[in-house]
């Protein structure tokens, strides 16, 4: 399984994300030398990447009887999002995402990314199959 994006938007690798049953857990870091990191922290749009990139590879497993081998899946739209305080470059985080519904071809997934165990920012991610 191969997420459609590419270097440098790839931030998230499929064999890296521990997936159980209907939640998956990320540990990323990056170092303060990456391109993404501006003025000392880390952009939204990047967190953001990580929960819907971590959200899919989810979904792919965990809905794997509902999502065709080689099917696209395209991140439709994010919600709900709460961004407390961008962290650091250079720090571990930990990006965790759970599904909260599969309908036909429209599946929502609740996510966060956390520091110290602090969410850093939380939202959800809604994914559809392409036609």
């Amino acid at each position: 399984m191969s997420l459609p994006q590419r270097h440098p938007f790839r931030f998230v690798e499929p064999g890296r994300v521990a997936v159980e049953g209907d939640r998956a857990t990320l540990t990323w870091q990056a170092g303060p030398d990456s391109v993404w990191y501006r003025e000392g922290e880390v952009p939204l749009f990047v967190l953001l990447e990580l929960v819907g990139q971590t959200a899919e590879i989810c979904l792919r497993r965990a809905c794997a009887d509902r999502i065709p081998a080689g099917a696209r899946l395209l991140l439709g739209g994010v919600e709900q999002i709460v961004c407390a305080e961008p962290p650091p470059p250079g720090v571990p985080l930990v990006v965790a995402v759970r599904l909260e519904a599969a309908l036909e071809r429209l599946f929502r997934s609740s996510g966060s990314v956390q520091l110290d165990g602090r969410p850093v920012l939380t939202g959800v991610c809604l994914h559809a199959l392409a036609p």
